[in-house]
């Protein structure tokens, strides 16, 4: 044990400071610091997680949603289809049950369109001129805080409307269009200019626009989708996912009948799965060619397509397509796991001569997707399937970044914001802006740093208790997920140990025998500042620190 941890240890047990072996002569003295919570960590948008969950247990609920907007603009989005690793970080879960930190940022934003808040207004311009190409999450979050730098931002978008997967790959089911809608609305009263219907393809659309602005960011997506070569030829039996969903969010999802089978996953094929059981479909069912423990899908997707009835099939591969007595059959070899792959997860081999059929009326190939490459100069560089880039988001040409599944194979919505923030920054950084930096490379508040007595176990608000019923929501596409009242909002922020986060709790006051510790006033710089004069190094304030905003730092010879 480290001698810090050994001063931690005995300063509660003993409440005296010999033990420590300080007193006059200190040989270590507190010190505030900034150590990022492992929630904050772990998001990819590099959320300061803790400080806004401290704003709605304080009921200071427009403040909260103005520190959570810092770094995401879409908090009722996010609240709805991040992935949100940042729980599966939560120091709480070693307690008693990690935080629902996705409901609360939903809460959040949700609360902020019902009462209209604005981002506040950008008060100042700047010369350069940016152009994004592709209005997905990626680049609508590159647009965001690109624009809050002060700096002149148009977007270039193919389709009709902005938001690219959360508009057309993501069933109104789990993201309603109308808070898309108002959250994309609130982003562009920010002032930055669109232009849809406009596709950039060729080279000299991209030469054009690298003459007319200082840089560029594409964030074209992933839009190829994925086939099997023995099904070249079935195009008239078997839909393909992304084109589907696409349909469906359009509103010209075509019949599938009553037999429906979805290869794949994803989360496309869950989604395909469930819409398809929405639209009248009797029988649903995916085929994996792996277990549920492989499947990339969010695990949550899963349970709840479960519940609506879409039935699975794993360890099974689609060979070829039969037809008898005019029923037509997809054949499936049987399947077992091997050694793990690239991927990390094991791989499938086949079982010789053993095989599977189904009858069904329609197919969905839902397989994943891959990049078209950018038309753009020469030496652009495919790394791992995807348009390599460097740490900061730019591309072998200069000026040009990119983002977003275009050079990622990580295809989450919370992660394609991230690289669409990175690369705001650095183009910041580029034009002689300032930045602000990540957490990354910063050690996080350990659980053992967290003073348990002051945190009662208290079970989470379970998101599995807000939601439609089964049997309404398989009729039509409504929103399956809940939202969380403020009461029960603001419960679960209490529930949150604000990890390296100073609340202002005055326990290091408090507990301090010699008097050491002053409160600051004003909000710049620390809450608080120790006395060295008085300081004898007993560590109270640092065991009494609820949630480990404190350490005992060793002083020099």
């Amino acid at each position: 044990m480290s001698k810090a941890a050994n001063m931690l240890s005995t300063a509660w047990t003993t409440l005296r400071s010999d033990a420590l072996n300080t007193g006059t002569w200190r040989s270590a003295i507190p010190t505030y610091r900034y150590c990022p919570s492992p929630c904050h960590q772990a998001c990819p948008v590099n959320n300061d997680i803790p400080a806004w969950i401290d704003g709605i247990e304080k009921g200071e609920l427009h403040g909260a949603w103005l520190k959570l907007a810092v770094n995401n603009p879409f908090p009722s989005i996010t609240g709805r289809v991040c992935h949100h690793p940042c729980e599966s970080y939560c120091n709480r879960g070693q307690y008693d049950e990690k935080i629902s930190i996705r409901m609360l940022e939903r809460y959040l934003g949700d609360l902020s369109l019902e009462r209209g808040w604005s981002f506040p207004a950008v008060d100042v311009a700047k010369k350069e001129r940016v152009a994004i190409i592709g209005g997905g999450p990626a680049g609508l979050s590159a647009a965001y805080h690109l624009r809050l730098e002060g700096y002149t931002v148009e977007i270039y978008e193919a389709r009709q409307k902005l938001g690219g997967l959360l508009r057309y790959g993501i069933p109104a089911y789990r993201l309603p269009k109308e808070v898309l809608d108002r959250e994309i609305d609130r982003l562009l009263e920010l002032g930055i200019e669109v232009h849809t219907d406009v596709a950039i393809n060729t080279p000299g659309e991209y030469d054009r626009l690298q003459k007319e602005y200082d840089a560029l960011f594409i964030s074209t997506g992933a839009q190829r989708s994925r086939k099997l070569a023995q099904f070249e030829d079935s195009s008239g039996i078997i839909q393909d996912g992304l084109d589907y969903l696409y349909k469906v969010n359009s509103g010209q999802a075509p019949g599938l009948g009553q037999k429906v089978l979805v290869i794949g996953g994803g989360n496309t094929a869950i989604d395909t799965a469930r819409s398809a059981k929405r639209l009248g479909a009797d029988q649903v069912m995916i085929i994996y060619r792996r277990t549920e423990e492989e499947m990339p899908s969010q695990k949550s997707e899963i349970l709840e397509a479960g519940e609506e009835g879409i039935l699975f099939t794993f360890l099974a591969s689609p060979v070829r397509i039969e037809k008898e007595n005019g029923v037509q059959k997809l054949v499936c070899q049987k399947m077992q796991l091997g050694e793990n792959d690239s991927s990390g997860r094991p791989r499938p081999e086949p079982i010789k001569d053993a095989y599977l059929s189904f009858e069904a009326d329609s197919m969905i190939m839902a397989l994943g997707s891959d990049i078209v490459m950018p038309k753009i100069g020469n030496g652009l560089e495919i790394q791992d399937s995807v348009l390599k880039v460097d740490g900061k988001q730019e591309t072998s040409i200069k000026n040009v970044f990119a983002g977003g599944d275009l050079t990622s194979n990580i295809r989450f919505v919370s992660t394609a914001m991230g690289a669409g923030k990175k690369a705001a920054q650095q183009m910041a950084q580029l034009f002689g802006g300032n930045t602000v930096q990540g957490s990354s490379d910063l050690e996080t508040v350990s659980f053992e740093e967290i003073n348990t007595f002051y945190f009662p176990r208290n079970p989470a608000v379970v998101s599995g208790s807000f939601q439609l019923v089964v049997s309404d929501r398989i009729k039509n596409f409504e929103e399956v997920q809940l939202g969380i009242s403020e009461e029960q909002a603001i419960g679960e922020a209490t529930r949150c140990f604000n990890c390296g986060f100073c609340t202002v709790c005055d326990n290091c006051y408090y507990f301090c025998p010699d008097m050491a510790i002053a409160r600051n006033s004003g909000e710049d710089g620390p809450n608080y500042t120790v006395l060295d004069q008085y300081c004898k190094g007993c560590g109270l304030c640092v065991r009494e620190c609820p949630r480990g905003a404190i350490v005992l730092k060793e002083e020099s010879k």
